[in-house]
This record gives C-alpha cells, structure tokens and sequence, in this order.
C-alpha cells in the first residue's frame, strides 16, 4: 500500500491537541511542555511488547443486548445465542449470573494491572441520551472493550471508526478519561471521518456503505510497520487507507486480509516480542508481512481463535497476561521464556473479545 503524507483539510478530522505535523508521522518531537511546567510522561506507544505502563480498561457494567450485526455470526453458536438474546435488554436481566461474572474479570484485571504499577483510567456509563445514539439502527450497548473505539500510535491518540451501529456511541464515554489522561502531555488527539448512519453497515459489502471503518482491535503495532486487519466485517480498506495518509512516510501500513470466519486481526496474531508471534494459520489469505514471518511461532487452531486464544494483554517484552482457559497456549508461551499470569476471561470472551480488547495503552515505555 502506497503511503502519503497527511493532507491539511482531511474531512472530519477533529484535532483536540494540535495538528498532525511531526507528530503525526513519527510518534515523537512537535509539541512541548511550557517552560516551568510539570512535565508527565508523553502518550506514546511503538511496539506491541514495550513495557505497559499507563492504559484505559473497559467496564463490564453497562451491556444491553445488542441487534443482529455482522460481528455477531463470528462468535460460537452458543456465545452468539447469549449476545443476542433479547435485543434491547440490559445483560444483566436476561443472564445474571454471566453478566456478574463478566465484571467480576474486568474488574480483576483492572486491579491486577494497577498492583503491577500500570495506572488505569477508565471509561465511564453511558447517559440515557448516549443509550439513545444509533438505537434506531440498532439496539445495544458495551463498555468492556476499550481496544476497539480508539487507537495509540506514536503520540497519536485516534478515535477510530467503528462499523456496527451499536458501539459507534463507545466514543463519548472514552472521552473523559482521554482528557484527563492527555492533560498536559504530548499528545495528538484526533478523530477520524465517521460513516454516515446508514442500515448498511449492518450488511457488509453493501456498496452503498462507503464507509470509511478502522477498529483498534485490527491494528497490531510494529515499530514503523504497523498490520490492519481486513475481514469484510470490520475495517475495511477506506478506513486503513485513512490511517496510511494521516500517520505519513514514516510509517508502513500493511493491509492483511482474513479469511471468512475470522473478525479482527488481533483475535489471529499477538506480538508479545521482537521474535516471536502467537498466530492462527489458516486464517489468512495473504502471505504474511515479512517481520511477521520471520518470527519464532505458537500456533493456534481456528477453534481456539474463536475463543479468543490469541488475545493475550502483553505487559512487556518478557511479561503477559492470558486467559486462564487457554491453559496449551500458557504452556506454550513459558516454553518460549514468558512469565505468564493467568487470570479468568472465559465470560469476557464470549461477548466478544480477550484481554488485549479489554485494554488500551496509552503509554508503552521501549
């Protein structure tokens, strides 16, 4: 994919802490503290296994289920069944013992992360008039995975473009931990152009849904290569080309095609290092970006991707946190030299997401 540079103007883009410039393009440099000033840390984030040390984490509170989308035909049947039950419902009536469960592991991992020195923000409830936002085109709503609805590369701080109609109001209730996290930093906060609400999100390929869509959970981060996901049914090639323009040369966006039956990216490939990749085979179309296949592998099956197996939070470069149910894949990586806490996320899961998607970096020192 041919990159250029970020383009002054770009339609719908909503700066909050500066212009692109520098910045955009390579992560450092731009902006500075006024003289005599506190200096915090810059919100930066290079590579998937720099040592975590400042993220947002999702909520478990807050599901109503969701209408038919797209997504929803990638999970198991039986997880499927669970997501949609009872379309407009909050969780927490028509299954709660699973919807107690689900916050139980959320909150779990927001307190075993801050025990470890990673300061945790997080995202707030949404108003009764946010619950209102898109429910004409479908209802629901979650505020567990907080991967999806932004994206940190470099300094850049993005609020992507999601695809179902149901998570585009996750944004505003993101928005208060962002400004009080990006408060007095170096820091690029954008927004991305927004699809038109449209009933044809809810039915992918439709040629009239322009677009444009890129959702965190498809973009895996490589120093200067960065790796967007496209399934169909998530990002499509409008929002990646969006994110090669504004991010410029000095950053190579590779695009890699799913096949059908995989999602996002992220649920098919972890980075927890410079050598090594935690990957499911048989889910690409395409071969697979020469950094990535020059790594050390653990193989995943399709079965174990569904459920998430690939979806690990990586705390450094020797350090990660798994799903306790994956126990093959914990053997795994210890056998290739990671210290691994296992933590439950079985009920997280089955909303649709592991770790990873449950978490955002904002800072990742490297």
């Amino acid at each position: 994919m041919k990159l250029t540079t970020f383009a002054a103007g770009l339609a719908g883009m909503m700066s909050l802490s500066g212009g692109a410039s520098a910045l955009a393009r390579n992560g450092r440099g731009g902006k500075s503290a006024p003289e005599g000033a506190s200096v915090r840390p810059p919100v930066h984030v290079r590579h998937e296994w720099d040592a975590l040390r400042e993220c947002v984490v999702g909520r478990g509170e807050d599901i109503v289920n969701p209408g038919w989308s797209a997504e929803c035909e990638f999970l198991p049947p039986k997880e499927r069944e669970l997501k949609t039950r009872g379309a407009g419902r909050p969780f927490a009536e028509t299954d709660p013992e699973s919807a107690r469960k689900i916050v139980e592991q959320v909150e779990t991992l927001a307190r075993t992360l801050a025990k470890l020195g990673v300061t945790v923000h997080r995202n707030r409830s949404f108003t009764p008039e946010e619950r209102e936002y898109l429910r004409f085109l479908q209802e629901g709503s979650v505020a567990i995975f907080t991967r999806d609805p932004m994206l940190t590369i470099g300094n850049n701080v993005i609020e992507t473009s999601l695809r179902a109609p149901f998570r585009r109001k996750e944004r505003f209730i993101l928005r208060p931990a962002l400004s009080e996290a990006l408060a007095g930093r170096v820091a690029n906060h954008v927004s991305m152009p927004q699809a038109a609400p449209s009933k044809a999100a809810l039915d992918p390929g439709n040629p009239n849904d322009p677009g444009p869509y890129l959702e965190g959970a498809d973009v895996l981060l490589d120093g200067e290569d960065v790796y967007a996901g496209l399934s169909g049914k998530a990002s499509d090639r409008a929002g990646v080309k969006w994110l090669a323009r504004f991010l410029g040369p000095d950053y190579r966006v590779h695009a890699i095609r799913l096949k059908p039956g995989f999602l996002h990216l992220d649920g098919v490939l972890s980075l927890p290092g410079p050598d090594l990749a935690v990957i499911c085979p048989g889910a690409f179309l395409d071969p697979l970006p020469a950094r990535v296949a020059a790594r050390r592998k653990i193989p995943v099956t399709s079965e174990e991707a569904l459920r998430f197996g690939a979806n690990g939070l990586i705390l450094d470069e020797r350090r990660v946190i798994w799903g306790a149910e994956h126990g093959r894949i914990i053997k795994a990586l210890r056998d290739h030299g990671r210290e691994v806490m296992a933590l439950p996320c079985d009920e997280v899961s089955r909303m649709g997401g592991g770790f990873r998607r449950t978490h955002h970096p904002l800072w990742r020192e490297g």
